[in-house]
């Protein structure tokens, strides 16, 4: 398609040079230079390759970083309302697990596995407190000014997902705890 415009462009301007003074034809011909030059940078800016030999994207173009940055507000609360829900949630699993342990105490519950129950818990509440802590920094941390928001964006997007199955996972540990404790509580209310 650019060999079919620029071969459409060279016949005008021939067609041209007859029909116009010398002057005007030299404008014309500066212009096609500068516009091709503009089109090669442009492409250049597109495709800078890394030390390692890695393709990566430039920063934004003007026209997409302006409607990045008028969005810029409205992505950085989404992303902090996500992060900020999610942190909320695992608080108020450390708070029913820790109330749990602390009713088995008190209660002085027999609970069948309960070693191996808190052992399942306190692993999953470490890679939820991990995966969580991961979405909060990803989150905090992107702006339309880095050099590829719409890589940290997927970025977040992947942490985001790693984040609710560690969640997932530690609320089944909670409620494996709770279930046993309930089971135990009955168990000892019918002696």
């Amino acid at each position: 398609m650019k060999r079919f415009s620029s071969l459409l462009l060279s016949c005008c301007l021939v067609i041209m040079a007859a029909l116009t003074p010398v002057a005007f034809l030299d404008s014309v011909a500066s212009a096609i230079d500068q516009a091709n030059e503009d089109n090669d940078s442009a492409q250049n800016k597109q495709k800078q390759v890394n030390s390692n030999g890695h393709k990566i994207l430039a920063k934004l173009d003007a026209n997409k970083l302006a409607k990045c940055q008028k969005q810029q507000a409205r992505i950085t609360t989404l992303l902090k309302d996500i992060s900020t829900r999610a942190s909320n949630q695992y608080t108020v699993f450390e708070k029913i697990t820790s109330r749990t342990q602390t009713f088995v105490a008190d209660k002085k519950l027999t609970v069948t596995n309960y070693d191996k129950i808190v052992a399942s818990i306190n692993s999953t509440h470490d890679a939820a407190k991990t995966a969580s802590v991961k979405v909060q920094m990803l989150g905090n941390s992107w702006s339309c000014d880095t050099d590829a928001p719409k890589t940290k964006l997927t970025e977040f997007k992947i942490a985001k997902k790693a984040e609710v199955a560690a969640m997932k996972s530690y609320k089944n540990a909670v409620r494996a705890l709770i279930v046993a404790v309930k089971t135990a509580a009955a168990q000892k209310e019918t002696r």
